[in-house]
């Protein structure tokens, strides 16, 4: 391949990812502004547990994000046959998604169910749970409001506990009850997993 193909290509990635972030920001917009959704899901995969939910607690409005667009069909499909008027998805990754809501967005539920753990060394800086997640996610969570994460990679489990116990705006919540149970895929799959729960503090 030639240095100008290179160059070419290189432009068009960036231009496909700078209209991606530009239609997520359009698309957050007009969500916030029509709904004021108080459930999020980070990584919420085919859609299972969130329209579950959605459907049990129709007083509160829901919003799941992926990546992957495949995931995210079939989170859609799900979302047509319900009909629900409860429950949004939209395509994103999750420092992005936080980094396009307004200031005046405020989560009560957050949900992080078996997200990717990166399990090499060299790969843990992309991992969901950092430091720099957990205090811009705390600017979008009201008082009082709480991350439920689950894990079936102990290690990720241990990582995490450790960034909440350092994150000054988190702590984690021993006796705290899991909301809500309906099996992800991903729950299918690992059957043996952790879970906790961190509250804003």
């Amino acid at each position: 391949m030639q240095k100008s193909e290179i160059s070419k290509e290189y432009c068009a990635v960036i231009e496909k990812e700078r209209c991606r972030r530009a239609l997520l920001f359009d698309n957050c917009k007009e969500l916030f502004l029509r709904h004021h959704p108080e459930v999020l899901e980070i990584g919420c995969g085919h859609g299972h547990f969130l329209s579950a939910y959605a459907l049990a607690h129709p007083e509160q409005c829901c919003v799941g994000i992926d990546l992957k667009s495949g995931r995210l069909k079939k989170s859609v499909k799900k979302l047509k046959k319900l009909n629900t008027k409860n429950l949004f998805f939209l395509k994103a990754e999750g420092k992005e998604f936080i980094g396009a809501l307004g200031q005046s967005i405020r989560f009560k539920r957050i949900f992080i169910l078996f997200p990717d753990p990166w399990p090499k060394k060299r790969h843990h800086k992309r991992r969901l749970i950092q430091e720099d997640f957990l205090l811009e996610l705390g600017d979008h969570a009201s008082i009082g409001a709480c991350i439920y994460f689950r894990t079936d990679f102990q290690p990720y489990f241990e990582w995490t506990s450790k960034m909440i116990e350092h994150c000054p705006n988190w702590m984690l919540d021993q006796n705290g009850r899991w909301p809500f149970e309906e099996k992800s895929y991903f729950e299918q799959i690992h059957s043996n997993y952790k879970s906790l729960i961190a509250k804003r503090i």
